[in-house]
């Protein structure tokens, strides 16, 4: 597996979805991930600052692009429809800056890129594009057709089931498990099989893992504490280290993550203290959407954090005009 197809040099970029620095070093100096320990040990390791918003569809858009999200215009994954407070969820389709693939294209460059988040729906490409996270239909996040058979031989996953994840951890273990097994295979096959210059995967189960047992790393007595380590080591094991072993000198291998983790204290709800402030208004008494804004708001906050100005040439309800009450 991952033998080394065409000639010229190559660029080969591995995302470990929400794994911060300071876990992946632990990770690696504990003999935990003894793969990644070698890369680090052979390269160059060091802490980014994330996007802001920091989370991940704004983070891996920022990596795709190159650009900031005033530029590449994702800001989260809710946005509101124009001139409404109706939340709509903004897909590939609505970027405004191009992918780094399709520059390279000039050149005659080729691109796989496997589970890519904010991919979907999938556009063409010169190359493999299977779009990650939030993809609904494995037939949209394929480009080009032909992929769909082998995608569905093989099982393929966009994601794990998080419904149930959230009910029973010992099942999201095994998910895991599974879907990482079904990723290796098609990185391996579309490695094996197509010619590339830049290839591109990303693994999002580390991301899931943390979602659910963040708990489980930090606390030697949870129950799930060596399932959360033996998940790494196994993504350490199953594709570091066989995307490592076959880097050659004419291969520059780039492992990065999109956003850190940590463990949740305390949880402050901005739309809440606005209202309680004056500044934002509800039309009942137990508002269940945005869309429940009344007259009188002037700021409103999207997740995570993202404070609105309540224009009044921009929302249907905005009551700010003048320059100096923006400000």
């Amino acid at each position: 597996m991952f033998r080394r197809k065409g000639g010229g040099e190559k660029v080969v970029v591995l995302g470990l979805d929400g794994a911060p620095y300071t876990m992946i070093k632990q990770l690696a100096e504990d003999g935990v991930m003894p793969n990644m320990r070698s890369i680090i040990n052979k390269g160059n390791f060091y802490q980014m600052n994330t996007s802001i918003p920091e989370i991940s569809s704004v983070a891996w858009t920022t990596f795709m692009t190159g650009k900031n999200p005033g530029e590449h215009a994702i800001f989260g994954f809710t946005d509101l429809a124009h001139q409404s407070y109706r939340l709509r969820f903004p897909n590939f389709a609505d970027l405004k800056s191009p992918p780094l693939w399709e520059e390279i294209e000039k050149e005659n460059k080729r691109t796989v890129v496997i589970n890519l988040p904010s991919t979907y729906p999938a556009k063409p490409i010169k190359g493999i594009l299977i779009s990650g996270f939030v993809a609904l239909w494995i037939e949209k996040a394929s480009y080009p057709e032909r992929i769909v058979p082998f995608l569905k031989s093989i099982g393929y996953r966009i994601d794990v089931d998080t419904l149930k994840a959230q009910e029973d951890k010992n099942f999201l273990l095994k998910d895991l498990r599974e879907t990482l097994n079904i990723r290796e295979k098609a990185i391996a096959h579309f490695w094996d099989e197509e010619n590339w210059d830049l290839f591109i995967a990303v693994v999002t189960g580390t991301d899931r893992l943390q979602h659910f047992l963040m708990d489980a790393y930090s606390d030697r007595t949870h129950q799930h504490h060596q399932s959360f380590l033996d998940y790494y080591n196994q993504v350490d094991c199953r594709v570091v280290k066989r995307i490592n072993e076959r880097i050659d000198r004419y291969t520059h291998l780039i492992v990065m993550s999109d956003h850190g983790f940590t463990p949740i204290e305390k949880e402050v709800y901005l739309n809440r203290w606005l209202f309680e402030e004056g500044y934002v208004k509800f039309k009942s008494k137990n508002p269940e959407t945005i869309e429940d804004i009344d007259e009188g708001t002037r700021i409103f906050v999207l997740d995570p954090g993202r404070f609105y100005v309540n224009m009044k040439d921009r929302y249907p309800s905005g009551t700010i005009v003048s320059a100096d009450e923006y400000n």
